[in-house]
């Protein structure tokens, strides 16, 4: 289990520096950072738990109705395993990924916690975040900041000087674009499949140029409808026709 890989996922995922600290020190308090842990109720191992539900020893049934909590998290409420069920076998991996974990893990906060995952985003204080976390998002019985707090600082000294190698299109690009609640984000080469707070401004943007993004909106998720936008913005601008939103798009939606 790698701390960094999850740290770099939440950061893809669009938080900052403080948010993403602030999200691990809870994951810290809830699973140790151990993603294929499960609830101590569980008569088995997280590793023979995690390797039924793989292979389908545990049905998807049986796994989102048993109420132990499990992974990163530690999804217990059905309704969220099952989310999580599903996306693994929608990206062919183990449930105990972690890269997919804090896939879900951001798109519950953004979707089911918006405010708190704009506030994420931002320059935000670590103690703050770590408290909004633990009290808004993780809601556990008793609401244990201080160790929380004492994990996400850890982590805040960890990766402090830490910048994830980037790997082709998810390497920075200026400018640096305000949001609208007055933080600032440095943005990415973007194109399908990609998710996080800088598409959802490149969404904005597309939106504001009367591009049409289909059904979902500005949801932070590029897909093919964001795609095709993306495409329809770059012919009416005289770009290369490629559907990836490089320096160019950027500097053309907000320069």
């Amino acid at each position: 289990m790698s701390d960094s890989t999850i740290y770099t996922a939440l950061r893809n995922g669009g938080l900052s520096h403080a948010g993403a600290c602030a999200v691990m020190g809870n994951m810290y308090c809830e699973s140790l950072m151990k993603s294929n842990i499960v609830e101590t109720r569980c008569p088995m191992s997280g590793a023979d738990y995690t390797w039924n539900v793989d292979n389908g020893s545990i049905s998807e049934d049986q796994f989102i109705h048993d109420s132990y909590g499990y992974g990163l998290i530690q999804w217990t409420f059905y309704s969220r395993k099952d989310e999580l069920f599903r996306m693994a076998k929608n990206k062919g991996v183990s449930i105990s990924d972690e890269t997919m974990q804090c896939e879900l893990c951001i798109t519950e906060l953004r979707r089911d916690y918006n405010s708190l995952y704009n506030f994420l985003c931002g320059n935000c204080d670590l103690y703050t975040a770590t408290s909004r976390v633990c009290c808004e998002f993780e809601r556990p019985a008793f609401n244990n900041i201080a160790p929380r707090f004492d994990a996400a600082q850890r982590f805040y000294g960890e990766f402090d000087d830490f910048i994830p190698e980037p790997s082709g299109d998810d390497e920075p690009v200026d400018p640096v674009i305000p949001t609208d609640d007055s933080c600032e984000i440095q943005v990415r080469i973007l194109r399908k499949g990609h998710y996080g707070r800088d598409v959802y401004l490149l969404q904005r943007g597309l939106e504001d140029t009367g591009c049409n993004l289909g059904v979902y909106g500005c949801d932070g998720d590029f897909g093919a409808c964001t795609e095709a936008a993306v495409k329809a913005f770059q012919e009416e601008c005289g770009l290369d026709i490629t559907g990836i939103a490089d320096g160019d798009v950027w500097q053309i939606l907000f320069q």
